[in-house]
């Protein structure tokens, strides 16, 4: 059964629309259909609605380049300190977060659920670390990439 794959209207920089292309490229070549979603669905830290074979499902798309040079994935705790608005590991609807991970060329599906119920207990055991934007900060936990690969439930080279 062939997936209709609906054009996606990408909304946020041009860096992460990028990304956000390749991925959906990566997961319609191997058989995932993707449907665009509007800005209710993004508030709720869902980018996209995938369909393989009965199975339906929704994704957050996240990239980190670095994973594999420092170590650690950084789970956004707040997102934007100014506002102590939580980040999107506590908000985050989606039933998978897919990272991208293009120094490897995979991308990994974790889900959500596992990341959720695990958030505490990892900020208790690792570092907490800032990233600074222009105006803002977000905070996050740094989890060991090992820690991390030990709850991927699917990994998609490409």
């Amino acid at each position: 059964m062939k997936n209709n794959f609906q054009k996606i209207h990408y909304f946020q920089d041009s860096n992460s629309r990028a990304f956000e292309e390749e991925i959906d490229n990566i997961l319609l070549s191997n058989s995932i259909g993707l449907t665009k979603v509007d800005m209710s669905y993004q508030r709720r830290g869902i980018d996209r609605l995938a369909v393989e074979g009965e199975d339906e499902y929704t994704l957050e798309y996240k990239a980190d380049s670095k994973v594999f040079k420092t170590g650690n994935f950084f789970l956004e705790t707040v997102s934007q300190d100014t506002s102590n608005k939580p980040g999107w590991v506590y908000y985050s609807e989606a039933d998978y977060i897919v990272y991208f991970l293009p120094t490897v060329k995979q991308l990994w599906f974790i889900k959500t659920a596992t990341l959720k119920n695990n958030i505490e207990d990892w900020k208790q055991k690792y570092p907490i670390k800032s990233c600074k934007n222009k105006t803002y900060s977000s905070y996050g936990v740094l989890v060991p990439r090992g820690i991390i690969f030990s709850i991927v439930n699917r990994i998609i080279s490409f």
